[in-house]
């Protein structure tokens, strides 16, 4: 069997990876029943002999119908109640009364990362996982991205009770159990109970979990809600760069697919795609809050930041070579430029800088060293959009440097600046 490089090998090797890539970049493994980790996004060689049989769903709600793989059903029902006991167990370590989406997404987490744990924790880079790790990773991850989403628009001040009901009805509004090609399998019954587990818990006094796993796996969401908080940041700026500061009139494109991607993308910004921009108040109030601190005041004011002034200068002088793809005819067009970038490129630099420490928390847990590279995972740093758009003005690409000193520079075929 080849092997790819994959954020686990990375970090059994010394080589930059995060947690959440450990998590997410989990295909070829398989559980110690036979069956691939990830049922539907294994490669093929992973899914070779593993029985998969795809029905019409018989479920009486959104799925009926849809294509469904029934084959790893039996497995779930086999391990389901010792992963609801165990999320029973981490619900009532992390909280008491009602919890908030935050905690719930948390206690999803726990499961979801329980196989990239064990690996982690025995060193071990091909696996098997026990099964009961890999069913609570399949129950988890159908939860999360119904999670995030609520999340998010939590941050952007769209508040849903924290109930099952709400749960439930949220997951059916955004087809959350249907896939691109199939639908989950779990019957209505086991995903009521799963919900009911998460939020409510349980009457039974569950067993105690290691009290480093529930850390864990609240420093994981901790970084879930900083990506969201930089995902709302970012696209915040696309739009106030692209239609306020400059302005499609302001904007001549060098090029005719340049200008059919800006006006479609100006056309999606204005169509509702943008969203309230992220601040300080996004944030989550969490228990390792120094962790954000500088962000908090940075998002509050990047200009207060001592690295803004040389950095608006730096790309001042890098627009007077005229390198970019797209021209800007705005009158003092390369101070607002300027002003923009740097305000953008301070909170970014931070936000990178929080995840880092953040993930160098997480490496203390796991018992691996802090001073080997971080490469964050889109699920905690999603893609900045925005800085497509302010490279493509100034003709200069970003190269990011390493945290904490986050030493990056502006570079094209010509020259770099740093922007330390």
């Amino acid at each position: 069997m080849v092997w790819v490089i994959s954020a686990l090998n990375n970090a059994l090797d010394g080589k930059p990876w995060s947690f959440a890539g450990v998590i997410f970049g989990l295909e070829r493994i398989r559980d110690d029943e036979g069956r691939p980790l990830s049922e539907r996004r294994a490669p093929s060689s992973i899914k070779d002999g593993v029985p998969i049989e795809l029905r019409s769903c018989p479920y009486a709600d959104e799925r009926l119908g849809q294509p469904m793989n029934v084959s790893a059903l039996a497995q779930v029902m086999t391990h389901g109640n010792s992963v609801l006991t165990e999320i029973s167990a981490f619900r009532a370590m992390g909280w008491q009364g009602t919890p908030g989406w935050d905690q719930v997404l948390a206690t999803v987490i726990d499961q979801l990362a329980s196989p990239a744990c064990y690996l982690l924790q025995n060193r071990d880079r091909r696996g098997p996982v026990p099964a009961r790790h890999a069913v609570g990773h399949k129950l988890a991850a159908g939860y999360f991205g119904v999670l995030r989403k609520l999340l998010m628009q939590e941050a952007m001040g769209e508040h849903h009770p924290v109930s099952v009901e709400s749960l439930l009805a949220f997951a059916k509004k955004h087809r959350a159990l249907i896939g691109a090609s199939e639908a989950c399998a779990g019957p209505p019954r086991m995903i009521a109970l799963v919900s009911d587990a998460l939020i409510r818990g349980t009457s039974d006094t569950p067993p105690r979990l290691p009290p480093e796993r529930v850390s864990m796996a609240r420093l994981l969401c901790l970084q879930v809600q900083v990506g969201i908080t930089w995902e709302l940041f970012d696209l915040e700026s696309e739009r106030r760069f692209l239609i306020d500061e400059i302005g499609r009139v302001h904007m001549r494109p060098r090029n005719s697919f340049l200008e059919r991607k800006l006006d479609e993308r100006i056309d999606e910004l204005r169509g509702g795609l943008a969203c309230a921009g992220a601040d300080s108040r996004a944030l989550p109030n969490a228990r390792c809050d120094d962790l954000l601190e500088r962000l908090r005041i940075v998002l509050r004011n990047p200009c207060e930041d001592g690295s803004y002034d040389r950095t608006r200068d730096a790309i001042i002088e890098l627009l007077s070579y005229g390198n970019g793809a797209l021209e800007v005819t705005l009158p003092s067009g390369h101070g607002v430029i300027g002003g923009s970038f740097a305000r953008y490129l301070v909170a970014f630099r931070e936000f990178v800088r929080a995840q880092w420490a953040i993930e160098n928390e997480l490496r203390t847990l796991l018992g691996f060293p802090v001073d080997v590279h971080v490469h964050l995972h889109p699920t905690v740093l999603p893609k900045p959009m925005a800085l497509d758009w302010y490279e493509v003005v100034l003709g200069h690409r970003l190269l990011s440097g390493v945290p904490p000193s986050c030493e990056w520079t502006l570079r094209n075929n010509l020259r770099t600046a740093s922007i330390a």
